[in-house]
């Protein structure tokens, strides 16, 4: 197995020249042999011919022939050292020219044919380029779609940022006025329980005036009329006091004979969106309410009987 001296190449059996860097390679098998010159060629008639000449390493002395006497053709005269040596390098020569034709023509077949791969290999990288650029158009044209849908959902994060922020705010006051109406209920609730001990015992103040002293309804509008002014209470502030006014007018009215009722209409139930507290009196079949506070609110409610 030979390798080539200048580039490292392997080499096939008897190459002169190399594949891969095209180096003049030294093969011993196929140095020219030295050949020995031709023989003479002796035409003769009439004479023999002279001795053989004698050949040396440097010099080579051809015998001179000199036509015959009797009329025949002269000696032609034998090459020269020189046309020898002529005759040898051309040969050489040629057989180089044939081996770097061969050589050249093998490289240039191995070249044509990479140039064919390299080519389809091209098409086909041509090929992905187009492909890969259609397909970064339509991965651009998403990234502009995403980013356009990107600042529209930031948009509606801030706008929606805004009104939980407001809408934080309310919940805030929301629960500010809670702690306040919770304050007030539990208020209310401890007067409610007040009131309703001041009921209890009303009622039973009333229950044993009852018991001493039967009630009446008021005979007629004209004596109810007149009694309510008598008996109007001052106007209070709250809804405490105002029901602590009807009961008071309620026993007011068991103290003179007459059966008068307090009520109360709590804000949930009421008409007008407020606690309403009133005194109830019968005067026939006729319910007449009025205002504890208020003499000139008396009227009649409806027709009920006992």
């Amino acid at each position: 197995m030979a390798f080539c001296k200048k580039c490292g190449a392997q080499l096939g059996e008897g190459d002169l020249f190399c594949d891969s860097c095209g180096g003049k390679q030294e093969n011993k098998s196929m140095q020219p042999v030295a050949q020995a010159p031709p023989p003479d060629v002796i035409v003769t008639q009439h004479a023999p011919p002279a001795a053989p000449p004698v050949y040396n390493q440097t010099v080579y002395n051809p015998p001179v022939y000199t036509p015959s006497t009797g009329g025949g053709q002269a000696m032609p005269k034998k090459p020269s050292l020189a046309m020898i040596s002529i005759v040898s390098v051309l040969l050489v020569a040629l057989i180089i020219v044939g081996s770097l034709y061969g050589v050249g023509t093998g490289k240039l077949s191995k070249a044509n044919a990479d140039i064919a791969d390299l080519q389809t290999q091209l098409t086909t990288a041509n090929g992905k380029v187009t492909s890969l650029t259609a397909d970064l158009a339509t991965a651009n044209g998403k990234v502009t779609t995403l980013t356009s849908d990107l600042a529209t959902a930031n948009g509606k994060v801030t706008s929606i940022t805004a009104d939980l922020a407001t809408a934080n705010g309310k919940v805030t006051s929301i629960t500010s006025d809670l702690a306040v109406a919770n304050g007030k209920v539990t208020t209310l609730t401890a007067s409610l329980a007040t009131a309703n001990g001041t009921a209890t015992s009303l009622q039973t103040q009333l229950s044993a005036i009852q018991a001493k002293y039967p009630l009446k309804d008021f005979p007629d509008y004209a004596t109810l009329n007149t009694w309510v002014k008598a008996h109007t209470q001052t106007y209070s502030t709250t809804a405490d006091l105002w029901w602590a006014h009807a009961l008071k007018v309620q026993s007011l009215a068991a103290e003179s004979g007459y059966y008068i009722s307090a009520c109360v209409v709590p804000k949930a139930s009421s008409t007008t969106g407020y606690t309403e507290v009133y005194n109830a009196a019968l005067v026939g079949k006729t319910i007449y309410l009025f205002d504890p506070e208020d003499a000139s609110s008396l009227w009649a409610y409806m027709d009920w009987g006992r």
